[in-house]
């Protein structure tokens, strides 16, 4: 029954509407690409050499810090929401530390 309720999204946190995030890393590609963050992802290598990972996510909180420890290796190209909140976290982590 656990099993089924964490199957469904990234992270333990729930709520709201599943969503699928995509993202590119650069540098870190090799990483993320070895990596299993769910068992529904999706992932694929472009012309670049830079990772595509689609998964599945419901609340993004869990999602955002991960997404926040590969730094400026990481681009959230959708949905827009969270890339928001990734710009958001990286400006103010830049006021506070510039």
């Amino acid at each position: 029954m656990l099993d089924d309720y964490l199957r469904d999204s990234y992270g333990i946190v729930r709520g709201g509407e599943a969503q699928r995030a995509k993202r590119f890393s650069g540098e870190r590609a090799r990483w993320v690409a070895a990596e299993v963050w769910h068992p529904d992802q999706k992932g694929s290598f472009d012309a670049e050499g830079r990772y595509l990972l689609e998964l599945p996510f419901r609340d993004d909180r869990e999602l955002v810090l991960d997404i926040l420890r590969h730094g400026g290796e990481v681009e959230v190209v959708a949905p827009v929401a969270l890339q928001r909140k990734v710009q958001a976290a990286h400006a103010a982590a830049a006021t506070l530390n510039g």
